[in-house]
């Protein structure tokens, strides 16, 4: 099935027929779909729909289920590449909620995974935001809260040193 850029109305008609279980799929395919185009034309609208359809994709997707890490690295990475083409603060700020609801995924299953994802995507916020950025606290706090979260978790001392040099 091949997904066109303002499909989405249809995709919602699809998906409704699906298993509700299931209708996430549809999305995390037409969202696969977009961010393809994207990367062979470069246009904008086709990066911006695929951050729409991953982002439907991942309120659908039930919380345990296993492709709900691939949905949120696939947004993280999306957010990412439109804030570094933009520079707009709000796809950063867009780009740093991610890496939290990835540390609340991590508090809610206990998959280390999703935290390391998590403070790493929180490293890489840090390293964007030079002394003196505005949005520097909110990282330096967010990556301290991950690390804190890392340390209760596997008991590494140096975890819990990093985390409170970044308070």
């Amino acid at each position: 099935m091949q997904m066109e850029s303002g499909s989405s109305t249809n995709l919602a008609t699809v998906a409704s027929e699906l298993e509700p279980d299931h209708r996430f799929v549809l999305f995390l395919m037409a969202a696969e779909t977009a961010n393809q185009r994207y990367e062979e034309f470069n246009e904008e609208s086709d990066l911006s729909h695929s951050i729409i359809l991953y982002q439907t994709a991942l309120e659908l997707c039930p919380i345990h289920h296993p492709d709900r890490s691939i949905i949120l690295n696939n947004l993280s990475v999306a957010l990412r590449v439109r804030f570094d083409k933009t520079g707009e603060i709000a796809n950063r700020e867009s780009a740093i909620g991610l890496g939290i609801r990835l540390r609340e995924r991590f508090d809610q299953t206990g998959e280390m995974e999703g935290l390391d994802e998590a403070i790493g995507y929180h490293r890489e916020q840090l390293s964007k935001c030079p002394v003196g950025h505005p949005e520097r606290p909110i990282a330096l706090k967010s990556l301290g809260i991950g690390l804190r979260r890392r340390f209760k978790h596997t008991g590494d001392k140096a975890e819990l040193d990093e985390a409170i040099g970044h308070y």
